[in-house]
C-alpha cells in the first residue's frame, strides 16, 4: 500500500504542473499581431508609467523597438485585471467600474478618435457634441459609443469624446471589456494626452500630446495591433510564455 501511495504521489507531482501549463495559454498575444504597444509600471499600486512600441516584420518573429519610450501615467488607484485576451480568473484584483484603476492584461487596437479629421489607418472617429461612451454599469449600452442625436439618453452616467479640455484632443481606444460586455467590469478606457505632468488618470493611460499623435499615425489595423499593460513584476513572468520583448525594469 505504501508504495502505491508513492506511485501516486510521483504521479501527481509530474501531472499538476502539466495540467497547470495547459490551463494557461501559451501567449495572450496572438501571433499573427504585428504592431505591439506596451504600458508597463513598477508595480500594482504605482501611477507612473513607461510607454513603448515593438513591431514584426511576421507573424511570431522578433519584436523590434519603434522609436523611444516615452512617459506616462495610469489610474489613480495603480493596475487590476481587466477583460482581454488573457484567459479569465488571473491571480490578483480585477477591474470595476469606478475603482480608479487602468486595466492591465492584452488588449487589441482597433480604432482612434479626435476632434479633427485625421488620416489613419485604424477605425477614426470625429469626436462631436453629443457623442458619449456609456459609464452606467445599468445601462444595456454599457462600454459602448452612442450619439445621443440617435439615441435619447436613458443612462446615469458618460464620457463625453469630446472633452471639456484638450486630453481627449487625439485618443486612442484600448478594447477593453469587449463583447459579450460584463457589466461594471471597466468601459471606455483610452490612451489620451495628460491633463498635468504626472497627474493619474481615473482609469485611462496619458502620455504626452506627442506620443499619442506619433501613436495613432503609427497603428495600422492590417498588423492587428495589441497592447500589453502591466506592472513589472508581472510583465517579467508572463515575458517568455507570451513572447514579450525583453525590457528592462521601469
Amino acid at each position: 500500500m505504501r508504495q502505491r501511495r508513492t506511485r501516486l504521489v510521483a504521479l501527481a507531482a509530474a501531472v499538476l504542473p502539466w495540467l497547470a501549463a495547459a490551463a494557461e495559454p501559451a501567449s495572450a498575444v496572438p501571433n499573427d499581431s504585428l504592431q505591439l504597444v506596451v504600458i508597463v509600471t513598477s508595480g500594482w499600486d504605482a501611477t507612473a508609467a513607461t510607454l513603448l512600441r515593438f513591431e514584426r516584420a511576421a507573424p511570431g518573429g522578433d519584436w523590434l523597438p519603434v522609436g523611444i519610450a516615452k512617459r506616462g501615467v495610469v489610474g489613480r488607484t495603480g493596475m487590476a485585471w481587466g477583460r482581454g485576451l488573457q484567459r479569465e480568473g488571473m491571480e490578483g484584483a480585477e477591474k470595476y467600474e469606478g475603482d480608479g484603476s487602468t486595466p492591465a492584461g492584452v488588449f487589441r487596437i482597433s480604432s482612434a478618435f479626435g476632434t479633427a479629421a485625421r488620416k489613419a489607418d485604424v477605425a477614426f472617429t470625429v469626436a462631436r457634441p453629443g457623442l458619449v461612451c456609456v459609464t452606467d454599469k445599468t445601462s444595456p449600452h454599457y462600454n459602448e459609443v452612442v450619439d445621443l442625436a440617435k439615441l435619447p439618453m436613458s443612462w446615469d452616467t458618460d464620457e463625453p469624446l469630446l472633452g471639456v479640455d484638450d486630453s481627449y484632443q487625439l485618443a486612442v481606444v484600448i478594447d477593453q471589456n469587449p463583447p459579450p460586455i460584463v457589466a461594471g467590469r471597466g468601459a471606455c478606457i483610452f490612451i489620451h494626452s495628460w491633463k498635468g505632468l504626472g497627474k493619474p488618470t481615473t482609469g485611462g493611460v496619458a502620455t504626452t500630446s506627442d506620443a499619442v499623435e506619433s501613436l495613432v499615425d503609427w497603428l495600422d489595423a492590417q498588423a492587428r495591433p495589441v497592447a500589453v499593460v502591466l506592472p513589472w513584476d508581472e510583465y517579467r513572468k508572463r515575458q517568455k510564455p507570451w513572447s514579450l520583448p525583453l525590457l528592462q525594469r521601469p
